[in-house]
């Protein structure tokens, strides 16, 4: 197989063609799903506020994101190494491990790749929002070229060559908005990793585009400003920016499907496409991969695709599983509209003081009105009888179903989610007895290691 890691590969017309054609119907199926998540981040971080008309969020969303997001990945795991094969005589395995593990969990931790914050990140849209948990792996540089002396072999005394070196460099593990993500249309099921191809949507600035290694950018290319439809914009008006943007797809894809002269199926290639640039700015095999004399995978070779995507639950022949907040959509609006009318409610029956404009003074019908005593009233109302000045009118009560319909719904909610109040770090309404808070526990402890197990 002709495999070289990086190496840049022609692609025609018809090929450029077929690619923007996949990337279209990826693109207008995905949006079908823009609503319901941008209705459940909606719900999570709705703080508005209006006096005149008083809507009430009793932050169901909020306590189960925070809640389930710290219970599934609390801290970074320790990686430990451990020998594969018979240790050889001349290689001091005993040494070399304990280093080696102490500068991969350093890479991992808040100084290198700060898993945590990244996984973090990406749990809240799997909570929250498109139930996809996406992140993206790989090393990226920055090089320049220099002049140095040439080696004999390459040359005379004072001669030069260029050589290229590195001067910034990382390895990388970064969440992806789930608005940004391409599945193929005709992929089923929850392996990602067995999809024939996975893109990604991005924006950058011109400049920044024009510094990407390998990218072949256009000196003629003007860029946009136009505003950023890839990202949740949380009900903001998106204004359009000052610097020169570029629109980008990267498409990460099995070589083996698209191209009959590799036979490995585990080859990945990538392909960069900008709007408004006819050829790809970058096609080329995956630098994270090399082969060996008989055609295989080295073990320092990625396996899969730079794009990771994972889902907390399936969904039986569908990439798209809805989030934990949209199961529950119907449930927290249920639970507002209650809570919004209990307060709405309450504010009707306040008790209504009524007066005889006619026989009071505008500073005692004012005192009256803002409740503001003590009061002053004409002489010898009292002993006439002030229910002939004033009177209060009674209203009804506070119905009992309103707070019972409350418990059904956070009921409901806690079976279907399998989040107590116990689980969320906080004391339940009723007293329950030991045995009965043990099974409960063991139950949701299954059920919280399933999803651990997922992550």
């Amino acid at each position: 197989m002709a495999w070289q890691p990086g190496q840049h590969r022609a692609l025609s017309r018809d090929q450029r063609e077929a690619w923007t054609t996949r990337i279209d119907r990826a693109t207008q199926f995905a949006k079908q799903f823009h609503p319901d998540w941008e209705r459940a981040l909606k719900r999570y971080t709705d703080i508005k506020f209006d006096k005149d008309r008083y809507d009430v969020n009793a932050l169901l969303d909020f306590r189960h994101v925070e809640s389930k997001r710290a219970q599934l990945f609390y801290q970074t795991p320790e990686v430990q190494l451990v020998p594969i094969e018979p240790a050889h005589p001349a290689v001091p395995v005993d040494q070399l491990l304990p280093l080696r593990e102490k500068v991969l969990n350093h890479r991992l931790g808040p100084d290198g790749t700060h898993a945590k914050r990244e996984v973090h990140a990406t749990l809240f849209d799997a909570i929250a929002t498109s139930g996809f948990m996406i992140l993206k792996v790989g090393y990226e540089n920055r090089v320049v070229d220099v002049q140095v002396a040439a080696p004999d072999s390459l040359g005379g005394p004072g001669e030069t060559v260029t050589v290229p070196v590195p001067v910034w460099e990382r390895c990388f593990l970064t969440r992806v908005s789930p608005k940004r993500l391409l599945i193929p249309v005709d992929f089923h099921g929850g392996d990602f990793d067995a999809a024939p191809w996975l893109g990604i949507k991005g924006r950058m600035s011109l400049t920044q585009a024009r510094q990407q290694p390998g990218w072949k950018i256009p000196a003629d290319l003007e860029g946009s400003a136009s505003a950023d439809d890839t990202t949740f914009d949380h009900g903001m008006k998106q204004e359009d920016t000052t610097d020169a943007m570029i629109e980008y797809v990267e498409v990460w894809y099995r070589a083996s499907l698209f191209d009959e002269s590799i036979v490995h199926p585990e080859l990945y290639r990538c392909l960069i496409l900008i709007d408004g640039v006819e050829k790809p700015v970058k096609h080329a095999d995956s630098p994270y991969q090399t082969l060996d004399p008989m055609g295989r995978l080295t073990d320092d070779s990625m396996i899969g695709s730079p794009i990771h995507v994972g889902t907390l639950r399936d969904l039986s022949d569908s990439a798209y599983v809805p989030s934990d907040l949209a199961v529950g959509e119907q449930l927290v609006n249920e639970l507002n509209k209650f809570r919004t009318q209990q307060v709405r409610g309450r504010s009707r029956r306040q008790p209504i003081v009524v007066f005889d404009t006619s026989n009071l003074d505008q500073a005692t019908i004012h005192k009256i009105e803002n409740n503001q005593g003590p009061v002053g009233l004409p002489a010898g109302s009292l002993a006439a009888g002030i229910d002939k000045l004033i009177a209060v009118v009674g209203t009804g009560s506070e119905p009992r179903d309103n707070y019972t319909a409350q418990d059904y719904i956070e009921r409901d909610w806690e079976r279907a989610l399998g989040v107590s109040a116990n689980q969320q770090g906080s004391y339940s309404k009723s007293k329950r007895t030991a045995t009965e808070a043990r099974i409960v526990q063991t139950n949701a402890d299954a059920r919280y290691e399933s999803e651990r197990d997922r992550v």
